[in-house]
């Protein structure tokens, strides 16, 4: 009894093999590019919600996201959604249509977007002025305010401040 030849077996369980594989391997790099993606709304919105509450013009918080990071500027929405006087909390939300460059998933990521929603402390302009310091109303802010959605605000110590010591 003559044995069966076998030859081409390997490159046929390759070819089953090869399309789901492929398929598992481009979701993760789609994932990932997502997850980066958020990662760089959520930056976006730290650092918009930093402009804004050092600076009250109307364009200061787009233009720092943009310039914080590398999103597409025609997929980014920046919104002040609130900004009380100083020492009170300035809330901004950032919105994020991630493009898919993987032609699979476009369709998954149809319609989807990334947001963030960041608040911080309106400060006012320090004594220097164009000195790139800011101090904040005087008072502390409430406990119950400090918490995950919120940044501390740091305040450098005033010169006098710094003798005392």
């Amino acid at each position: 009894m003559p044995a069966r030849r076998q030859d081409g077996q390997a490159t046929v369980e390759l070819a089953l093999l090869l399309a789901p594989i492929l398929v598992i391997v481009l979701a993760i790099i789609q994932v990932g590019l997502v997850w980066r993606d958020q990662l760089m709304v959520i930056h976006a919105g730290r650092e918009a919600a930093r402009a804004a509450a050092v600076n009250p013009a109307p364009g200061a918080a787009r233009s720092a996201a943009l310039d914080a990071t590398s999103l597409d500027p025609s997929r980014l929405s920046v919104e002040v959604v609130g900004r009380a006087a100083p020492g009170g909390l300035v809330t901004i939300r950032v919105v994020y249509g991630p493009p898919s460059s993987l032609p699979l998933f476009a369709s998954l990521l149809a319609g989807r977007r990334l947001s963030s929603v960041a608040t911080m402390l309106v400060e006012v302009s320090g004594s220097g002025a164009g000195s790139g310091q800011t101090r904040a109303s005087g008072h502390d802010p409430p406990e119950h305010l400090i918490g995950p959605g919120l940044v501390e605000v740091f305040v450098a110590p005033s010169a006098s401040a710094r003798h005392n010591t």
